[in-house]
């Protein structure tokens, strides 16, 4: 079901702009701007994209001060005498989102930077974008325009946020940072999660409850809730006694609940009476929810008005560390990203993404059109804005987009790093780059890349430390570990059969992208060859170990467990993952003699890549013995005494068992 219906077309373009070509060749040569407080205007006209159907929106002037009041306006299809003004403040209101306003923004909002700014909410009362740094969330509008020019003032306008979208990881939610400036409009065409009969209920049994497979005190019990926890439920009975729930595990399916201990959102009477022959209502998801399916209409900014204005558009960047792309749908069009695009779209002309970092792809018409940075990917669009025939990629020069306000992303990065041609008349690279001038490096990009600058890798402040293998991949060894807040370099990087990117460090070892937060030009490492892989062997323990502490016989005991007979003796072991580790512990503190041999198998976890292994054999300071990567049996051998921990992989709510098998 459609969230919200606009009908099309719209009168999408200022009469009195034409259409200019979409690469700007620019270069910045003003001097560092100084913040200057934007203050709107209540024209009754607008630069923006006309909105349709005679919709009046919120008109929100930026302005200073806090008590400005919200006007509201009729926007139409005429424009001012002023219209054709180019923005004034350009690079002062970038100043204001780098330096003074909107930071810190949280996954889901929208923060006003300045400009003139005209919104429609989904729900009144659902807030307000009137001053500088005011948020809302995403989704709480059905409509987002800003205007730049044919104001009093032609105010830059800039907004920023972040996005909630799906990724190609149906499991994963990507939260890309977004930056929107000039003359836009943004219309959401998501659709709401529900509408299915489905509500939040909470168990209030102060010593939790069961649930049942059918309705009724002798039906079986097949789950257990705890009290306080939140649950789905999809119906009730007639005669209002129990209620139907959608079982929290791994293997879903429906259950009951007793009507009486359970507090329903909104109150019982938004759930449908049902039966135990009801069918189950479909809880999936929609693939695209509010504003991660949008309509998006941009005007150019006029040739006339100098070469350090970009053109309207919406910049998006994902964060660090994404393994898969993130997914959101533009006018009809699907567009898959991992680093940053630049995103455009104009009536009976095209919607185009321009790849500044990483890759995209772009499908419409039944085809697709994949492409890396220096490659801007575009779909023909129609007088309503609908997209036209296959996508089609065109190689660019990235040069050409330094005057966008990169130095507004959190992840900075050289454009074209990479893509330089190979010197010319012999020259060598280095001198080369000596024998060209300094460049200025546009609104807010890194440095040029005749600048040396170092990939630079950091763990995490919390939470385990970050293996470092012997090669790129899962299979290879664990050799030592990153820990929390260090920081190291990379000099080359390699992909391993499932495509993950690992960096190779500079003190030797390999580590994987999204286990660590970069800096630096870390995508543009050169791609080097991998080691070769290990080949399976026997797995006594490390012989860099001393092995003096030897004991006559094998033995092998859990501080959990107790002792366990060799050989032959084996013990067996359960625990729940409440989510806070990517593992549970079971056994508590093992000891092994030297010659110990070990099996250990587990059943009801889940690989977690982050972890990279089922069972992880881990000393007493916190490194990995020995590990099964993705099987779920490990064999082992102690070549000296050893006091450890064994770790499960398992996600929150698995229920993991294991075996310990002393075989010698």
């Amino acid at each position: 079901m459609i969230r919200r219906q606009h009908w099309l077309p719209f009168v999408i373009m200022l009469l009195s702009f034409s259409i200019v070509p979409l690469l700007v060749t620019a270069q910045d040569t003003a001097p560092t701007p100084t913040p200057i407080p934007i203050i709107g205007d209540d024209d009754d006209d607008s630069a923006a994209p006309a909105l349709p159907g005679g919709v009046s929106p919120t008109q929100s002037p930026i302005t200073t001060d806090p008590n400005a009041a919200t006007t509201t306006d009729t926007i139409d299809t005429t424009t001012s005498d002023d219209a054709n003004q180019c923005p004034t403040l350009v690079q002062e209101n970038f100043t204001l989102a780098e330096e003074f306003v909107c930071s810190d923004i949280a996954s889901g909002d929208v923060c006003a930077v300045s400009g003139t700014i005209d919104t429609v909410f989904a729900v009144d009362g659902s807030g307000s974008l009137s001053n500088p740094d005011d948020r809302v969330a995403f989704t709480s509008l059905d409509e987002l325009g800003l205007r730049s020019t044919g104001t009093s003032n032609n105010a830059w306008t800039v907004v920023r946020g972040r996005l909630q979208l799906p990724s190609t990881d149906a499991s994963v939610r990507v939260a890309p940072d977004a930056i929107a400036f000039g003359n836009l409009t943004i219309l959401d065409r998501g659709q709401i999660a529900g509408g299915n009969g489905a509500a939040e209920g909470t168990v209030i049994a102060q010593r939790g409850m069961v649930v049942r497979r059918t309705p009724e005190n002798q039906g079986t019990v097949v789950w257990q809730l705890q009290a306080g926890e939140i649950i789905t439920v999809t119906g009730l009975t007639p005669d209002r006694q129990w209620i139907r729930m959608e079982i929290p595990s791994f293997y879903g399916g429906v259950g009951w609940v007793y009507a009486p201990y359970i507090q329903v959102e909104g109150g019982e009477d938004v759930l449908e009476f049902v039966n135990v022959d009801s069918p189950a209502p479909d809880l999936a998801p929609p693939e695209f929810g509010p504003m991660q399916s949008i309509l998006l209409i941009t005007s150019p900014i006029s040739d006339d008005c100098g070469t350090d204005i970009p053109d309207s558009g919406l910049l998006l960047q994902t964060p660090n560390g994404v393994p898969d792309a993130a997914r959101f749908e533009v006018n009809g069009v699907e567009i898959e990203f991992n680093g940053t695009i630049f995103v455009q779209a104009q009536a009976e002309s095209a919607l185009t993404a321009t790849i500044l970092e990483g890759t995209a792809t772009i499908r419409s018409g039944g085809a697709d059109s994949t492409g890396t940075a220096g490659t801007i990917l575009a779909t023909s669009m129609d007088a309503n804005l609908d997209p036209v025939g296959t996508p089609r990629s065109e190689n660019i020069d990235l040069e050409a987009q330094a005057v966008l306000p990169l130095r507004l992303l959190p992840r900075q990065f050289v454009m074209g790093a990479g893509t330089t041609p190979p010197p010319a008349n012999n020259e060598t690279a280095s001198q080369q780059a000596v024998a060209e001038p300094t460049q200025p490096t546009g609104f807010g990009t890194a440095p040029p890349p005749t600048q040396a600058q170092e990939c630079l890798l950091t763990a995490p402040s919390e939470g385990e430390a970050r293996n470092i293998r012997s090669g790129p991949g899962l299979a290879y060894p664990t050799i030592s570990n990153l820990p929390n807040n260090a920081t190291t370099s990379a000099d080359g990087q390699a992909n391993d059969d499932l495509n993950f990117t690992w960096y190779r460090l500079t003190n030797g070892g390999w580590i994987r992208f999204d286990a660590v937060t970069s800096v630096g030009p870390c995508e543009s490492l050169p791609v080097v060859d991998a080691p070769p892989p290990p080949q399976p062997t026997a797995t006594p323990e490390a012989t860099d170990e001393t092995s003096d502490d030897t004991t006559d016989g094998a033995s092998l005991a859990s501080s959990e467990l107790g002792d366990i007979a060799c050989p032959d003796g084996s013990a067996t072991g359960s625990t729940t993952s409440n989510g806070t580790e990517l593992f549970v512990a079971i056994g508590g503190t093992w000891t092994a003699t030297t010659g110990t041999s070990i099996s250990v198998t587990t059943s009801g976890g889940q690989l977690r890549p982050e972890l990279g292994s089922y069972i992880q054999i881990v000393a007493e300071d916190n490194t990995v013995v020995a590990e099964s990567n993705d099987v779920t049996t490990l064999n082992y051998t102690f070549a000296q005494n050893r006091t450890f921990r064994l770790r499960f992989s398992a996600g929150n709510g698995d229920v993991v068992f294991m075996r310990m098998t002393c075989v010698s």
